[in-house]
């Protein structure tokens, strides 16, 4: 088993450090279309937790660990910011979407449709968001 963690500030100044170490930890692992999923998925992920979460004080901090088998990768990023489960947010009307002239919103809706996800709120690691990508049999 592969394992690497990074610990970043709440700033978005963070996350093309973040998409680079991603992307280094992935490797070979995936392919490229896979790959950009899940840099645009924890990417997606890491801006909530910044701008919603935090509010954008980078005084909190956000850690990130990323750990890979033969079966797949697995990321878990973990905050102190207020609860909030992203699992209980509906997908989203694409048609409404479009016809109100929306923009942003739908981070949420592209890391569930790209990795499996998890989440968790307990007092000791507070909010734990745990993204799952399966590896096709041809990457071992």
């Amino acid at each position: 088993m592969k394992k690497n963690t990074i610990t970043i500030k709440a700033s978005t100044s963070e996350l093309c450090s973040v998409r680079d170490s991603v992307k280094a930890f992935i490797g070979n692992g995936l392919d490229t279309r896979e790959t950009g999923q899940v840099v645009l998925a924890i990417d997606e992920a890491l801006s909530n937790i910044i701008i919603h979460g935090y509010k954008c004080d980078d005084s909190g901090t956000v850690k990130i660990e990323m750990e890979s088998d033969r079966s797949s990768f697995r990321f878990v990023i973990s905050d102190f910011a207020p609860a909030f489960n992203p699992l209980d947010i509906p997908p989203p009307d694409i048609d409404e979407y479009f016809n109100s002239g929306s923009s942003g919103g739908l981070g949420v809706d592209i890391f569930k449709k790209s990795m499996e996800v998890y989440y968790e709120k307990n007092e000791t690691c507070g909010n734990r968001l745990i993204m799952v990508k399966q590896r096709e049999k041809q990457h071992n």
